[in-house]
């Protein structure tokens, strides 16, 4: 009994030109997957720190607000007086 004939010649040198444009286009879907999750990342902690800017900034701003709304509400003699009360009996001792 023969052997079954070899595949032609020519389709094994197709497959074996196709296997390193085949490996390159794989290695470049695998390379743009990574650079995409290290852009998404990047996007992530971009956002982030725009949310704590923000926060931040409200928090001085809500800062500023108060003491000018407390500058105008309380003239300064009441201010002065008050600051006073708090130097005299910030301790434990003055005020027995």
């Amino acid at each position: 009994m023969k052997p079954p004939p070899a595949p032609p010649r020519r389709r094994l040198r197709t497959f074996y030109l196709k296997a390193p444009a085949v490996r390159q286009h794989e290695e470049d879907e695998d390379e743009a997957e990574v650079e995409n999750f290290q852009d998404v990342e990047a996007e992530a902690e971009r956002e982030e720190l725009k949310r704590f800017d923000s926060r931040r900034l409200t928090t001085d701003e809500l800062q500023i607000t108060m003491q000018s709304e407390l500058t105008n509400q309380i003239d300064t003699t009441t201010l002065k007086r008050q600051t006073r009360y708090q130097v005299q009996y910030s301790c434990g001792k003055c005020r027995q």
